[in-house]
């Protein structure tokens, strides 16, 4: 064959870099391309650096709505939408590759995302999920003597860097005994585990809002005099570390009158709370002297100061150029507004294609992922 023929190719470090920038949807088509491809792009190395680069680069960032609409009585179907964080964003309908089921409108559902991975929890069971390479896997209830509170618990889903795990968790304060009980579900493991007597200093209680993951933890917040509002409350957070399954306590610096938010938000843990008219944000940070420590990153506008209008929303998404996205939901819609700090602008646009009316559910920040590692998929 002369060399004019020759088909050309590039060294494999050349193409991986070029495959690493490209969308799940397009990776999952290359791998029928040749068995070199196929072979990189399934390797455990690829997925994590692929999973890396989408988890810093915006425009693969989306929002993973799951809403719930009424069919009738007390029953309601599920469905599942998604949209890039962007001005041209459209509204995609997902189908799942699991059979449809209804939920009990009168029992709370959770869901979850962790490195492309989605978590549903319902009264009925629990669905692991990758809607990208849309697989899925039904994962079991604990033993009702091993954990006889879970439908009562908190949940939250975490990858465990250590063991390369994913990891179920779900936390239960017990109200006589003052301590409280977490239950662990390793998906590598395909099973359960209790962890007894986590104490939790005198005069607190858990704060009934959702729990927390990044970099391997599980965060909660407990806080004092929950119920009475006419007193100051003392919060602290309490980290579950999944390497080692220890727990650590950190207070929250002051006494506060209203409630203190618990996020992920900048890759930080951060608590939020109102401070003359605007949100003060407070990082969770690692001190070599005294252990963790809280320190003020920013103060930010309110949305409704923002917009001009009281209204319901929330800030979710720190942008490279320090833009600050926030989601609002009305009766006409879900938007999202970008607020320029530098030029305190916002400017705002609507994901007018996501049906609003009759709906209720939740959304969630999600990125794609080839992630599919040691997971047994049904």
């Amino acid at each position: 064959m002369s060399d004019r023929s020759r088909i050309p190719s590039l060294p494999d470090d050349i193409v991986n870099s070029i495959l690493i920038k490209l969308p799940v949807t397009s990776l999952l088509r290359f791998k029928c391309i040749c068995k070199s491809w196929r072979f990189s792009i399934s390797n455990p190395n690829f997925i994590k650096l692929h999973l890396h680069e989408s988890s810093a680069n915006i425009s693969r960032q989306k929002l993973f709505f799951v809403s719930f609409r009424n069919i009738f009585r007390s029953n309601a179907k599920f469905q599942f939408h998604e949209a890039l964080l962007g001005v041209d964003s459209k509204v995609l309908l997902v189908n799942p590759p699991f059979p449809e089921f209804c939920h009990s409108l009168f029992s709370d559902f959770e869901v979850h995302s962790c490195n492309g991975l989605v978590l549903m929890k319902t009264e009925i069971n629990m669905i692991l999920w990758n809607p990208a390479i849309r697989k899925y896997k039904l994962l079991p209830k604990p033993d009702d003597k091993l954990l006889p509170w879970y439908d009562d618990a908190l949940f939250d889903f975490a990858y465990d860097l250590v063991a390369d795990d994913y990891k179920v968790v779900c936390v239960k304060l017990r109200k006589y005994q003052r301590d409280m009980i977490a239950g662990i579900f390793s998906i590598n493991n395909h099973s359960w585990k209790r962890i007894d007597n986590i104490p939790i200093p005198r005069g607190f209680q858990l704060f009934y809002q959702d729990l927390v993951s990044l970099n391997g933890t599980i965060n909660i917040m407990a806080a004092s005099n929950i119920g009475n509002y006419k007193q100051d409350s003392e919060y602290l957070v309490i980290s579950l570390y999944l390497a080692n399954e220890k727990f650590a306590i950190t207070p929250v610096p002051g006494k506060h009158k209203y409630k203190l938010k618990l996020r992920a938000f900048a890759n930080r843990i951060c608590i939020s709370w109102m401070v003359g008219g605007k949100i003060s944000i407070w990082a969770l940070k690692e001190d070599g002297k005294t252990g963790l420590t809280w320190n003020n990153i920013m103060n930010i506008p309110t949305l409704g100061s923002l917009i001009g209008k009281p209204t319901w929303g929330d800030f979710i998404f720190l942008k490279a150029n320090g833009n600050i996205l926030y989601k609002m939901v009305d009766n006409d819609g879900y938007y999202l507004i970008e607020y320029n700090v530098r030029k305190d602008e916002a400017t705002e646009y609507c994901l007018d294609e996501l049906p609003m009316k009759g709906i209720r559910g939740v959304s969630l920040l999600h990125v794609e992922s080839l992630v599919s590692s040691a997971i047994l998929w049904d």
